[in-house]
């Protein structure tokens, strides 16, 4: 300290009486700048040492912390496992194996994405995200359950009533006994079903009752429809023609119709066998089939986007000699990741091959060499693919669930799990337990 109180006082001296010579003041301007800068070097190093000392003494602010971890997708696959559910991590696997009792199915995460609904007979279960956190409600015999399509609310329809369950918290009941809980609209406020003279639409307690379309006025519908769901814009209502009730005709694949939710003619997508290979994209403007008819993933099938709104649907390009199926959107709605197989394969073991396309159906690539492939997911990212091997060489009873990166190959194996006890849906070449795949939490 007295080395920069002597600096200051040298700033302030006085200068010298009398006129200076021109080399006088160069020679006193040159000591001058010397001294300043001596006396700022000075006064910097005083401050550091200062604050130094002030921080060996006082913990940093929490608001003044830069934390700069890059935020990471924890997307969620939930598989039934032989004793419960397994919980799996985009990155780390396996992070819960959640015991419980009897044979559960996944109904599948809410909408936030922080709750995973499962059912086993009477009982609904609510696992968090981690598998850490519990809830049990017991209801009589149950028909139906999904999620609203906002929160973590879950509505299930039973025997005794309809009921709104959420985590942690009683059951309450919303409608009668033998009442229809779905096809609710995206915002939950209207409620489809099919009646004795065709589609209605009212509110989930009956009232605003209206019909939607008559059944004489709905092509191959002699013995009635199925309903499947709502567009996501709230827009048209889904559903498959029933010509003749037989099991084995539904197995081969129904007639499926969009049918606009305020009245109007329907409009044909084409024969689809499964529900899950119908999907709309990100954005609700276009719908992805997959379109045929026939029962074995080797009956060809075609990728087929539709957009409603012109009645006008699209066959993407592909070899007449292959069968496309499981097509999945993008997160931005740019591109179709879907499995191909050869119309001509083994139906027991058809190596299915994922191919990721431009949304046009242009630009075919296969991004890993893996095949006995299905279901390929999204991560929310849209950098990687989740993909699940059901056949060799793991053989009967087993699936693997592995992560593929889009951007360098790289394959990481995430688990492999038996399936032994559990309920199967698919036939030949296309077996799979039920799966709920939650990209991220909200």
């Amino acid at each position: 300290m007295d080395e920069l109180r002597r600096a200051v006082t040298a700033l302030v001296e006085a200068p010298p009486v009398g006129p200076p010579s021109l080399d006088d003041l160069a020679g006193r301007n040159r000591r001058r700048h010397a001294r300043r800068r001596a006396t700022v070097a000075v006064v910097v190093a005083v401050l550091v040492a200062a604050g130094s000392l002030v921080a060996v003494n006082r913990k940093p602010s929490p608001d003044r912390r830069v934390i700069t971890t890059p935020a990471v997708s924890d997307g969620r696959l939930a598989v039934p496992s032989a004793h419960g559910v397994t919980i799996i991590d985009e990155h780390q696997g396996v992070v819960a194996q959640v015991d419980l009792p009897g044979s559960p199915t996944v109904v599948g995460w809410s909408p936030n994405g922080r709750w995973l609904a499962v059912q086993s007979f009477d009982h609904v279960w609510f696992l968090s995200r981690d598998g850490a956190t519990k809830h049990e409600l017991t209801l009589s015999p149950l028909n139906e359950m999904r999620w609203l399509p906002r929160g973590s609310t879950l509505v299930v329809a039973s025997m005794s009533g309809v009921f709104e369950l959420e985590p942690g918290a009683p059951a309450r009941q919303v409608g009668p006994a033998a009442a229809r809980a779905w096809p609710r609209s995206p915002d939950g406020r209207q409620l489809a079903r099919q009646d004795a003279d065709g589609i209605h639409v009212s509110r989930p307690d009956g009232s605003d009752d209206r019909l939607v379309a008559r059944y004489r006025d709905l092509p191959d519908a002699g013995e009635g429809i199925i309903l499947h769901d709502w567009s996501p814009d709230g827009r048209w209502l889904l559903y498959w023609a029933v010509a003749t009730v037989s099991a084995s005709i539904q197995a081969d694949g129904l007639p499926l119709y969009a049918v606009p939710a305020d009245g109007g003619a329907p409009f044909s997508i084409g024969v689809v066998v499964d529900g899950e290979w119908i999907q709309w994209s990100p954005d609700a403007r276009t719908l992805l089939v997959a379109a045929g008819a026939g029962r074995f993933v080797t009956d060809r099938k075609v990728l087929r986007t539709c957009v409603l709104t012109t009645r006008r649907c699209t066959d993407l390009s592909q070899p007449e000699n292959v069968s496309s199926f499981d097509p999945a959107w993008s997160p931005d709605g740019t591109r179709v990741a879907a499995v191909r197989v050869s119309t001509s394969a083994d139906l027991s073991n058809p190596r299915g091959e994922v191919w990721v396309m431009d949304a046009d159906g242009t630009h075919p690539v296969r991004p890993d060499a893996a095949t006995g492939v299905l279901r390929p997911m999204w991560v929310a990212s849209g950098a990687a693919l989740l993909e699940v091997l059901a056949s060799e060489p793991l053989g009967p009873g087993f699936v693997a669930i592995d992560r593929h990166d889009l951007r360098n190959g790289s394959q990481q194996r995430l688990a492999e799990l038996s399936t032994e006890g559990v309920p199967t849906s698919g036939g030949p070449g296309y077996v799979l337990p039920p799966l709920a795949w939650s990209p991220k939490a909200s």
